[in-house]
């Protein structure tokens, strides 16, 4: 065989192996999407972020007021509270961070009301420092009251 041809050859054959290897690679990932493992940004979590096992109920408050905005799709929020005597509304503790669904975002000083099809529920904590020292908050979200997975449970 000529050495040109030998030079060809292996060519080709470094062609067919990369774009094999590179197939490979885009169907093992789409096989990991379809069952259920989670992509390494899904997986990481902020610092300071944990998450239960099981989202439970969270009856504080459904009605926010956004403080600061702390992650791309989350932000700190103070709860609304009515005034027994006066009727009057201010917001004050708990400070809650609230995680934003697919198709919403949260700026500084935004009211947040659960939608009336929704309850909040709580799916974590968030424990950030300030200068007074360290928190801890409840990490809340909105969930369709007919989401069976977040029903009151004993």
């Amino acid at each position: 065989m000529s050495k040109g041809l030998s030079y060809f050859l292996g060519i080709v054959t470094g062609i067919l192996l990369t774009l094999g290897f590179f197939a490979v690679k885009a169907f093992t990932s789409k096989q990991d999407g379809e069952n259920g493992l989670q992509t390494e940004k899904e997986a990481k979590l902020p610092d300071g972020v944990t998450m239960l096992d099981e989202p439970v109920p969270f009856n504080e408050a459904k009605n926010f007021q956004i403080l600061q905005v702390v992650f791309e799709d989350a932000a700190l929020a103070q709860s609304e509270k009515k005034m027994q005597y006066t009727g009057s509304i201010y917001y004050t503790d708990p400070v809650v961070l609230i995680v934003a669904d697919e198709k919403n975002t949260f700026y500084d000083d935004q009211i947040v009301k659960a939608p009336k099809d929704c309850k909040v529920i709580q799916v974590g904590t968030y424990n950030y420092k300030t200068q007074m020292g360290w928190k801890t908050v409840p990490i809340i979200r909105f969930a369709k009251a007919t989401d069976r997975r977040y029903s009151n449970k004993p």
